[in-house]
């Protein structure tokens, strides 16, 4: 049986060791500079590149307009617009841009916010979109909500990683908080009103590329950070 004044040392030690954690892993900067930073997406994703453009005035309804008052708390910037190209193949693209991703005001998984609007999660797993330079990690979700059936490619940026799961995003939260700098985030969402899933898969791959190889430098950096990506692949 340990003793009390050995039992309060161990206590006092551990307590002392948590407060500096606390104080080493308190990130003291925000990375993009201001939690309301503006990074101008509507002027960095083309409106139109290779075989796509865009259609005026329908975005509507990409995101819900309850949703929306609820998203503009979270996020500095959002950009939501719908593509085609020369076959009628329609490309929902969605963009969350949150300056400041501290615990609080973390980007918000796209399974949360179609379940909120009414929608049946069928099925999510693991994916890689092959990309100019290697794969990017992402996430399938297959989704419905009466007729509707929306497949969803989406990846998020965290600082300058890409996570996927709760593990990586607190694991790249630390370490860049061991840097004093609190990162920043981004959503990438993609969808297709489309039955055949597989199909869907494949045509918002082509449109990620199509738009990777588009946005030059910085536009890559916004959208898959600087990691390069062969590093990624086989988290």
């Amino acid at each position: 049986m340990i003793r009390k004044p050995i039992r309060a040392l161990i206590l006092l030690a551990a307590m002392a060791g948590s407060s500096y954690a606390a104080v080493l892993l308190t990130p003291q900067v925000i990375a993009a500079h201001d939690q309301h930073s503006r990074v101008g997406l509507e002027e960095m994703i083309p409106k139109q590149f290779g075989e796509w453009r865009t259609l005026d005035n329908s975005a509507q309804g990409v995101i819900s307009a309850d949703l929306q008052a609820e998203l503009d708390k979270y996020y500095s910037e959002l950009l939501s617009r719908v593509y085609v190209n020369d076959r009628g193949d329609r490309i929902m693209l969605s963009l969350a841009y949150g300056a400041d991703q501290s615990k609080s005001l973390q980007v918000h998984k796209p399974e949360i916010c179609y379940a909120a609007q009414g929608f049946k999660i069928l099925d999510k797993q693991d994916a890689t979109v092959a990309v100019t330079g290697g794969d990017v990690p992402a996430t399938r979700l297959d989704t419905r909500m009466g007729n509707r059936r929306e497949p969803i490619t989406y990846w998020i940026r965290f600082g300058d990683e890409i996570v996927r799961n709760w593990f990586e995003q607190n694991r790249a939260r630390i370490l860049t908080g061991l840097k004093g700098h609190v990162p920043d985030g981004l959503l990438v969402r993609v969808s297709t009103i489309e039955s055949d899933t597989a199909q869907a898969y494949r045509t918002q791959d082509k449109f990620l590329k199509d738009l990777l190889a588009t946005v030059g430098p910085e536009g890559r950096r916004m959208l898959i950070g600087v990691k390069p990506l062969d590093q990624r692949s086989s988290n």
